[in-house]
């Protein structure tokens, strides 16, 4: 099996079979969605989880409501199943994206948007720093260093138990397990 990249956009779900959708969760995931009032965030993550099923369900030869998560110790979930497949979430103001893969993955997607970027010590190495202030104006840059910063934490699990300026994304040991990209105006990177 390659590593599934799979993104979804708010502006294209379908809105028409979403109960059905809402069934092949866990009891514990509807509790989550039921929790959120931003009706648009719970239709993006009630589509993302039965989408991760479908597919996690379809490249197992089980059904998707068969499937049962976990999450280890800094809260990166994982299937319960020891079944040798892998999965990442990330979500963005209007979209989610998921990755799955035969060993571990981080991945992240955030919608390239202007902002004034800051830069403060605790985020990045020296080096990082460097190269960002080597280009303040560069969104795409920027995008694409957080973006990396995000789905190594998500790729170890660590959450930010780790500082960001502990690691490098641009070179050395994490750097050779990152790739970025750019899909419409979004900025996606991925870890394994």
């Amino acid at each position: 099996m390659n590593t599934q990249i799979i993104l979804l956009k708010q502006c294209e779900l379908p809105t028409e079979k979403e109960s059905e959708l809402y069934l092949l969760l866990s009891s514990e995931e509807q509790a989550e969605l039921n929790k959120l009032r931003d009706t648009t965030r719970r239709q993006l993550k009630l589509h993302a989880h039965a989408r991760l099923r479908q597919e996690a369900a379809s490249l197992l030869h089980v059904h998707p409501e068969e499937l049962n998560f976990a999450k280890g110790e800094h809260g990166k979930p994982f299937f319960m199943q020891n079944n040798g497949l892998h999965f990442s979430f990330s979500y963005t103001k209007d979209a989610a994206l998921i990755a799955l893969a035969e060993q571990p993955v981080g991945i992240d997607i955030e919608k390239i948007r202007p902002h004034r970027m800051r830069f403060t010590q605790n985020i990045g190495t020296p080096h990082e720093l460097d190269v960002l202030r080597a280009a303040p104006d560069d969104l795409e840059l920027f995008y694409t260093f957080w973006t990396r910063k995000e789905a190594w934490v998500k790729l170890t699990g660590s959450g930010l138990t780790v500082p960001l300026n502990s690691f490098d994304v641009w070179e050395g040991p994490a750097a050779a397990k990152l790739s970025s990209f750019q899909k419409d105006d979004y900025c996606i990177s991925f870890c394994m």
